[in-house]
């Protein structure tokens, strides 16, 4: 069985070799080595000389380090479990909640654009974490993806508010060029964000190998972004056939397929955020 001891001379021999502490932890940690007893051995010998600070905190900091994956998965899990929610109340009330959204979003405007502002901040910081993540895994696409998404997640509700104050001005005075283009942008950003969520998938997947849940995370991923291209095909479809839109609207099957729809399309979102959360517990376990 392997000591602290013999943990602690194979990291001093790999230094003396010119190895960081960082490249030896990992090569230990691919090996299926404790995490506990790694960084045991690692703050025994920053803290004999000097290297590295010891942990100043045990939440979000590590040696000195903030640990953004920790941060990321609890901002995950307060998304994860006020979506529950929400999706209970939907469920249970159906329209009179989204109506009581409705009124409180129209009374209460600039504490509407504050909590806005909060959430995109968050969700970057959430984002971030997988940043992280990618970088440790040496998973390219996960980190490449996750940066593109950090840049597309505030564009994309900039633009959405633009052309939303748009629209309703073209429904007065009628569409213009400039909203056209307005719409065509959001489009674009739809399917970059559609492309780039397949990516990180792929990401996770890879990932996988070196953090728990995270192959399952990216599974659950690619079915999600295949449910999005279904929906958006479906979507085209009925706007180029209103008729046949307008005769499944009032088909006795509609409301039970539509009621399937949303329960398997709520699964696969629940289950890809709840493994990411996972992932991302797992990886700042074993990396931070």
């Amino acid at each position: 069985m392997i000591k602290k001891e013999d943990i602690v001379n194979w990291l001093k021999e790999g230094q003396k070799r010119g190895y960081t502490l960082d490249m030896l932890r990992d090569r230990l940690l691919e090996r299926n080595i404790d995490a506990g007893l790694i960084n045991a051995a690692v703050r025994e010998i920053s803290s004999e000389k000097k290297i590295l600070r010891p942990d100043i905190s045990p939440g979000f900091k590590k040696m000195g380090k903030t640990r953004w994956m920790r941060v990321a998965a609890i901002i995950g899990l307060i998304f994860f479990i006020l979506g529950i929610l929400g999706e209970i109340s939907g469920f249970i009330f159906g329209e009179q909640a989204a109506g009581v959204s409705y009124q409180l979003t129209g009374a209460w405007s600039i504490v509407g654009i504050l909590i806005m502002l909060v959430v995109i901040v968050l969700i970057e910081l959430y984002l971030f974490g997988f940043v992280k993540m990618g970088q440790r895994t040496e998973s390219r696409a996960l980190t490449f993806s996750s940066w593109t998404m950090i840049i597309l997640v505030p564009l994309f509700i900039i633009v959405t508010i633009v052309g939303g104050i748009l629209t309703i001005a073209a429904l007065r005075t009628g569409f213009n060029t400039f909203s056209y283009v307005m719409v065509g942008l959001i489009g674009l950003l739809l399917i970059l964000g559609l492309i780039m969520k397949f990516v990180f998938s792929l990401g996770l997947i890879k990932a996988g190998g070196r953090v728990k849940f995270a192959k399952a995370a990216g599974i659950f991923g690619v079915i999600a972004v295949i449910l999005s291209v279904i929906s958006i095909g479906f979507a085209i479809y009925f706007v180029m056939n209103p008729s046949v839109f307008l005769a499944f609207v009032f088909s006795e099957s509609m409301p039970m397929v539509n009621l399937v729809y949303q329960i398997v399309t709520y699964l696969v979102m629940d289950f890809v955020f709840l493994f990411e959360i996972l992932a991302l517990f797992d990886a700042s376990k074993k990396f931070e």
